[in-house]
This record gives C-alpha cells, structure tokens and sequence, in this order.
C-alpha cells in the first residue's frame, strides 16, 4: 500500500500553475451541458443550416434515433489520432470532451501556443515511428536519414 506522503515517479509533476485554479472551475461547464454545446459545435461546422433544420426536425421527431444520433457524435468525437484539438470555448474553459488512454499526456492551449501545433504533431510522429522502430520520414532520403542520424549521435554525450 502506497502511503500517502509518497509520490508515484511514474506521473510527471505539474512544475508549472499556469492558471489559477478557480478561474479554471469558473469557465468549466457542467458535463451534461459541456457536450450538449459541443455537439452543437459540430452540427453547425458540419452541415448546412438548411440541413440543422431538417435534422432538428427529424430527431425532435424521433426520440430513438435522437439516441443513437448522441452516441454517434459522441464516439466520433474521440481523438484516438492524436494532434491539434479545436472546439469551442476558451484555453481553459475544459469544453471539449475528450477521451484519453492510460499513459497519455496532455498539454495546456499555452504550452502548445508556444511550442506551435506543428512542431508537436512532428515531435509525435517522430517519437511514435522512432517507438515503431521505423527511422526514416517520410519524403526523406536514406542519405537524409543517415545525415540526421549522424548529427544526432553527435549531440549525444560520450559514454567514455
């Protein structure tokens, strides 16, 4: 049994407050609404007004395909790929329901506003091929491979 003064050293600790934890609760939602307006998001950046008003009317209309409609969007919206997420609300507001795996690691709108979404979705795809055991991008050479490869055995210290 785990004492409570102990720290598990496998979960990286936050060294970083960057935000005061009641202006966080303030701008969360609860769940139930939080997806209700997410699953708004998706209908008006998905189709046609025309098309939501039809919808509206057909799932009104229809209270079990109102429910299967629900459990749809909300499976779709999963990020099982990873990569830069958009949705509404604010940096902090916590308005998009995401479901995460074990051992997955989540960054604030700040730290990736400052990292670039770009430059994350590279290091990513880099660490998750370098995982697979693959080495080389895509578009790239062998010759650019091994290049790189070169360079980066010489930022690493010596061992002697």
């Amino acid at each position: 049994m785990m004492n409570k003064d102990m720290v598990d050293n496998s979960i990286p600790v936050d060294t970083y407050q960057n935000v005061d934890p009641a202006v966080a609760a303030a701008e969360q939602l609860p769940d139930e609404l939080m997806l209700t307006e997410y699953v708004d998001h998706v209908i008006e950046t998905a189709i046609s007004p025309e098309d939501r008003a039809y919808l509206e009317q057909v799932l009104e209309a229809d209270p079990q395909l109102s429910q299967i409609f629900d459990t749809v969007v909300e499976t779709a919206s999963e990020f099982s790929g990873g990569g830069h997420v958009t949705g509404p609300g604010s940096g902090i507001s916590d308005s998009i329901p995401a479901r995460l795996s074990d051992g997955e690691f989540v960054m604030t709108k700040k730290a990736v506003d400052q990292l670039g979404p770009e430059n994350l979705q590279v290091m990513m795809d880099d660490a998750e091929r370098a995982y697979d055991g693959g080495q080389i991008k895509a578009g790239m050479t062998e010759e650019d491979n091994v290049k790189n490869e070169m360079l980066r055995s010489n930022r690493m210290p010596s061992l002697t």
